[in-house]
């Protein structure tokens, strides 16, 4: 296998914090020590048209791939803002900023009407704030919608995770009409988790169950849930022997990895994460070929008597929701110890596992076989501080950024 070199963008006037593709299109953000926001749109390239070809590779630099400025919010953090995650659907992003606080955005759909003057001023400007959660007390590290888009997680230098609901009425006109953009969205504080000792760097979403799992400067991770309405944390894991920076649950949810400043990564499994896939699996395919899909699991409750030791597993299916799970067995399934020279300050978790690297370099980790064949590249000049999938495209294309200050785009060929 190899890994091309698509794209390169000078994206920003300072060091890149983060990168998140939309799950929906090929769309992706990113966040800067400029204080600002950008949102890109990945393109073909026209075979007749000119391209700045970069100096890391020449040849294959913008050949295949463009891209097009979208979105540019540059007048709105007053510090910087540090990481930018889509939601589920791809209709909103969320920004977690060093102000304490975490803004959400929304595509305007609207047309622009009014004076012409007043309209051209508007055109950029295609994603609008239409929500701002507060209450940390300073720096918020990481902001992250779950799978249904009823919950945010955030976390911060203060040490907490505040989670946040959307509200009932917003939920129940979401269910009437899914199609339907809101105009703004409703969130109040659920919980405020003070499990961690120090900063907390990462907060993470299981895409199969209401299951957050959160990486923190105390060296742990802790896996939270809810439970008779109120969250608990089931299961802490404490193997690495330096700060967690970031983690990421496999796409069906049996698995976590992690990466850390001792220059480790890990890959943990669930038993019982295991299970609740394959029913689920099972359940879905049974439905959709007996009834529609929306008779069959609206108010539907499924209880998981598996094999495994206790606790039992209870999931609740229903329609455009998921429940709460009590997977507290993550185990080791493997361990990649010193991954890299210098500590690994990100990672995504999809086909393959890519980490991003204090020593300017991107590994891929092959988890197909026990041997875990490893990939790198020289990435970047200066510190790799994010990467990331684009789930959108079956081509495993990511992305990387850094303190270079560069938007580098990657492809895996077999």
């Amino acid at each position: 296998m190899e890994i091309k070199h698509l794209l390169c963008i000078n994206g920003h006037n300072e060091r890149i914090w983060s990168v998140s593709w939309s799950p929906t299109e090929d769309l992706f953000a990113t966040s800067s020590s400029d204080f600002k926001v950008k949102i890109w749109r990945l393109k073909k390239t026209e075979a007749s048209r000119e391209v700045n070809r970069c100096t890391m590779n020449k040849e294959e630099c913008g050949g295949e791939y463009n891209y097009e400025l979208e979105c540019e919010i540059d007048d709105f953090f007053k510090k910087s803002p540090r990481s930018v995650k889509f939601s589920n659907d791809g209709k909103y992003l969320i920004c977690a900023s060093f102000d304490g606080t975490s803004s959400i955005w929304s595509k305007n759909c609207e047309p622009v009407s009014g004076p012409e003057d007043q309209v051209e001023g508007q055109k950029e400007k295609k994603w609008v704030c239409i929500a701002t959660l507060e209450g940390h007390e300073n720096e918020v590290k990481c902001a992250s919608f779950d799978v249904s888009g009823n919950y945010i997680a955030s976390c911060g230098r203060d040490k907490t995770i505040w989670i946040y609901e959307k509200s009932q009425e917003k939920k129940e006109e979401d269910y009437e009409d899914l199609n339907r953009l809101n105009s703004n969205l409703d969130y109040f504080c659920a919980a405020i988790l003070t499990g961690h000792k120090q900063d907390v760097k990462h907060v993470c979403w299981s895409p199969i169950a209401l299951l957050l799992a959160s990486a923190s400067y105390d060296n742990t991770i802790k896996i939270w849930t809810l439970k008779q309405n109120d969250w608990f944390c089931i299961q802490t894991l404490g193997l690495h022997t330096n700060t967690v920076w970031c983690l990421a649950f496999s796409r069906d949810g049996t698995r976590l990895a992690s990466c850390s400043s001792d220059k480790n990564v890990f890959v943990y499994q669930s038993r019982l994460t295991v299970g609740l896939n394959g029913l689920l699996g099972k359940l879905l395919k049974s439905c959709k070929e007996r009834l529609k899909l929306s008779t069959v699991l609206k108010n539907r409750c499924v209880v998981l008597n598996t094999s495994f030791p206790v606790p039992q597993l209870y999931q609740e299916v229903t329609l455009g929701k998921y429940g709460p799970i009590l997977a507290d067995d993550w185990e080791v399934n493997r361990a990649y110890e010193e991954l890299h020279s210098r500590p690994i300050y990100g990672l995504d978790f999809d086909d393959y596992i890519i980490t991003a690297g204090g020593d300017n370099k991107v590994k891929v980790i092959d988890l197909s076989d026990k041997f875990s064949n490893i990939y790198e590249l020289d990435a970047h000049t200066a510190d790799v501080n994010a990467v990331s999938w684009n789930r959108h495209r079956k081509e495993h294309i990511f992305a990387s950024v850094g303190d270079d200050e560069y938007i580098r785009i990657w492809k895996l060929v077999k």
